[in-house]
């Protein structure tokens, strides 16, 4: 099992480093010594096989070992990242209701982890207190097989509200195992555990290296939004493999013109569609780093489909998903009949084989509509699980990723592929990302095409140019109404695109204009660097950076100017909690700019 794993690698070499931060290490002696003591006294306390373990604490060392530790002890751990919203923490605890959370850095306050409702009456461990000396405590470790719950990782369900997806100790040692068979580490490796924990790549970066005896380095608990202080973590520490959601490597990129990033060895891409211009960014910055393209839902533990990326990948007009990771079996079906179609057509990926899930927390209709009977298994009894993304098999074998299956729509009786139009957006030259969708026409009230497009020069004459130029290339019933202007898209806390932030694309016509105020001169500057990075004036003194179509990568442009400005000791956790020109304004006020210091 996965703890064990652990704790055998720790046993043949204890003085080896497992865990680095920039502040401190953690040996592996070292490392199995705190989970045990953690997985006892969550024994003693009562936590055994198959109960849920809140984890309430931020990105540090105490992560890595309240994960382990719940595991030893046959618990299955459940993410509470304090980074979330409370909202969000609160549908979470309610939904799991763990018979315990275990907490360290930063946690969250009970009473706000239960949304002000009855917590009931978990058992609370305190992950530093463990660490203390042992209280005497000698309970026997369960014995688990590969049936039981390693975790349960919640998702975004389609109703609003998250759903648990629970993963065994089989299906995740699967996975890392044909990890370390396809891209071995070796004793030299560092891994960066960069992607909030509450999302299932974690669960690679964590365990990937541990299994394999190299070093976890862990990024700072914002870091991973910052590309700067991921780069330079790179560079101090010597990472040799890094994951990024495609979104965010562009701007880890731009970094290498200050880190070199020349310790990389392979570069991951993971979570949405890789395009091809950027594998070729990433291959000219990186030209001694091998990039694979990953593919795989929470619902099959982490990476189901893996295609490493050669020179053939650039001239292609779509970067594959590639071929199944060990075991797994990825099929291209017929939705409704679940017939396979032939190479070259779309169809629906589904998965099937020993990294499936076991399901949803809570949710056995939901499970038996996306965990299917395989009508093909020889002998009967195995699962597909139903991804709900299109895909089609190219001619040597290798899977190419083509959207979602529900992004087909109908505009005014016409049929069309929301990919398509993406993909028309994306082709042209000032345009360097593009999101299309449907929304209800405020004046008329029926359907409408909208897009979003991210480009270095957002002003007000992108628009009808870009639509000028589309009518050249597609049919009309396949250009957009109405455009949103952006210089980037708005993420959620792993990197991947939050649709939920996008801005409402406005009439062309609409000038909204934000009401005069009574700033401060501080406040004022502020609001000049905003005006500089939104390139707009639409706000106010009050208004908070993410709510006028702010982003965390503009807000790092935001740090930027002030820093130019002199305000060197600004940081990205400042602008964060004082998301208003106001409040930003009156902290600016107690920082001398180092120019006139």
């Amino acid at each position: 099992m996965l703890h064990e794993a652990v704790l055998n690698r720790a046993a043949s070499a204890p003085e080896a480093v497992a865990v680095a931060t920039r502040r401190e290490e953690l040996t592996y002696g070292q490392l199995a010594e705190r989970i045990t003591r953690l997985s006892r006294r969550l024994l003693s306390a009562g936590i055994g096989p198959e109960q849920l373990v809140g984890v309430n604490m931020c990105r540090c060392p105490e992560l890595v070992i309240a994960t382990l530790g719940i595991v030893g002890a046959g618990g299955v751990y459940v993410p509470l990242d304090p980074a979330y919203p409370s909202p969000r923490l609160a549908e979470i605890y309610e939904d799991s209701a763990p018979s315990g959370v275990v907490r360290g850095p930063r946690a969250t306050p009970l009473a706000e982890l239960s949304g002000g409702r009855d917590p009931g009456n978990p058992v609370v461990v305190d992950i530093n207190e463990s660490s203390a000396p042992d209280t005497g405590s000698e309970a026997e470790l369960p014995m688990l097989s590969t049936d039981n719950a390693l975790y349960a990782m919640y998702t975004s369900g389609s109703t609003g509200k998250p759903k648990g997806v629970v993963n065994t100790h089989g299906s995740v040692v699967e996975m890392l195992r044909w990890m370390e068979y396809e891209f071995p580490l070796s004793g030299d490796s560092r891994v960066l555990v960069k992607t909030p924990f509450g999302f299932d790549v974690s669960v690679l970066e964590m365990f990937w290296p541990l299994l394999s005896g190299a070093r976890l380095v862990l990024a700072d608990p914002e870091g991973h939004q910052d590309p700067a202080d991921l780069a330079e973590t790179v560079e101090e520490q010597g990472v040799t493999d890094i994951t990024f959601v495609p979104t965010q490597l562009p701007y880890f990129l731009r970094e290498l013109d200050t880190f070199r990033g020349g310790s990389l060895r392979r570069v991951f891409t993971v979570g949405e569609d890789l395009p091809v211009e950027l594998l070729r960014e990433c291959r000219r910055r990186l030209p001694k780093a091998e990039v694979i393209n990953a593919y795989g839902p929470t619902e099959a533990a982490v990476a189901t489909l893996t295609h490493r990326c050669g020179p053939a990948d650039t001239e292609r007009s779509r970067v594959p998903i590639g071929a199944a990771l060990g075991h797994t079996r990825a099929r291209v079906l017929d939705p409704d009949t679940l017939d396979e179609v032939p190479r070259g057509e779309r169809g629906e990926l589904f998965l099937g084989g020993p990294q499936l899930a076991r399901g949803y927390l809570n949710r056995p209709a939901t499970t038996a509509e996306r965990f299917l009977p395989d009508p093909r298994a020889d002998p009967p009894g195995d699962r597909l699980y139903r991804t709900g993304d299109l895909a089609r098999s190219r001619t040597d074998g290798a899977i190419e990723f083509l959207g979602r299956q529900d992004r087909q729509v109908k505009i005014h009786g016409n049929r069309l592929e929301l990919g398509e139009v993406e993909a028309a957006l994306r082709e042209l030259r000032i345009v360097n990302d593009a999101l299309a969708d449907v929304r209800t026409d405020p004046s008329e009230g029926t359907p409408s095409l909208v897009a979003w497009i991210s480009t270095d020069d957002a002003d007000d004459s992108v628009a009808p140019l870009v639509r000028k130029l589309l009518l050249k290339r597609i049919p009309r019933h396949m250009i957009p109404g109405r455009i949103a202007v952006l210089e980037g898209f708005p993420e959620l806390p792993n990197g991947k695109l939050d649709r939920s932030a996008l801005p409402e694309p406005l009439p062309e016509h609409t000038e909204p204009v934000a009401a005069a105020e009574e700033t401060s001169p501080h406040e004022r500057a502020v609001l000049r660097v905003w005006e500089k990075v939104l390139r707009s004036d639409e706000f106010g003194p009050e208004d908070g950076f993410f709510e006028v179509g702010g982003n965390s990568m503009l807000l790092l442009k935001v740090r930027a100017e002030l820093h130019t400005q002199g305000y060197t000791s600004i940081t990205l956790l400042d602008l964060l909690e004082n998301p208003t020109p106001r409040a930003l304004g009156a902290l600016l006020h107690h920082h001398v700019p180092e120019k006139e210091s």
